[in-house]
């Protein structure tokens, strides 16, 4: 197999939630949602990303499905415009099973505690 470079990786990963059925904007926020580097590559970033309202919001949507415990109610309710479009659509494909399940899989620190059992 051939060896995909960062940006072609994150095509692939956008254009695939696009098949899914999120729009493009939300797709792409969620795509810079996650950390695709070092250690925590693949999964959501350790923190809300600040600076960019779009992926803020993606990120709160797709956190509270992988690790609510990370989500303060403060960050969802101070959302932008902009950040809640985008949760809301994320939520939404969520909520309709369009981007399937297993969302815990996107926490570094969950997967972790369900491998030694204590979350």
């Amino acid at each position: 197999m051939q060896h995909m470079t960062e940006k072609e990786r994150k095509t692939r990963f956008t254009g695939m939630l696009v098949s899914y059925g999120l729009d493009p904007l939300s797709a792409e926020a969620c795509t810079r949602a996650l950390s695709w580097r070092g250690d925590n590559g693949g999964f959501l970033k350790r923190t809300k990303p600040s600076g960019d309202d779009a992926a803020a919001g993606a990120w709160c949507a797709l956190m509270l499905e992988a690790n609510p415990l990370k989500v303060g109610v403060g960050s969802v309710m101070m959302l932008n415009n902009d950040a809640r479009a985008v949760y809301d659509a994320v939520t939404l494909a969520i909520d309709d099973g369009k981007l399937g399940g297993n969302f815990w899989k996107l926490d570094r620190d969950r997967v972790k505690l369900e491998a030694l059992g204590v979350y």
